[in-house]
């Protein structure tokens, strides 16, 4: 496994060990009261859901991919797709920024999104007197 977010969570669960710096590592101690280890996998604690599997950024935006294409509904916009992965069971802190960038990136929810029916500009009233006060009407 390389260095990604869940390194230093990982090293004080397992080792104890802590980054150099005094506030860094009081920051993780806290961060890592949420997450918890089974059987060498990282999970996350939440309160509405059951423990949620910690994936790294490649893995994460793999799985986005696969719920977006269509194992879980096709084409979500960002906010569903973010949240599908949650109910799924996976976690990932940039999961949102992550789901943004590839739904920006696909071509068919870009050319199938709901168009804005709104003019570019505010509508203007125009007043005219009535048609028969300035000679249009002829009998």
């Amino acid at each position: 496994m390389g260095e990604d977010w869940r390194t230093p969570i990982i090293k004080w669960i397992e080792e104890g060990l802590l980054p150099e710096n005094q506030w860094e590592a009081a920051r993780l101690k806290t961060r890592a009261t949420r997450f918890i280890m089974q059987e060498h996998i990282l999970y996350k604690k939440s309160y509405t859901h059951p423990l949620l599997r910690c994936l790294s950024t490649e893995e994460g935006i793999h799985i986005l991919q696969e719920i977006h294409s269509g194992c879980y509904g096709a084409h979500a916009c960002t906010r569903i797709l973010a949240n599908k992965a949650l109910r799924a069971g996976y976690f990932l802190p940039t999961m949102k920024q992550d789901a943004i960038r590839l739904v920006s990136k696909c071509e068919r929810c870009q050319k199938h999104s709901p168009l804005i029916h709104q003019p570019a500009e505010p509508l203007t009233t125009m007043l005219s007197p009535a048609p028969s006060c300035s000679g249009g009407w002829t009998l």
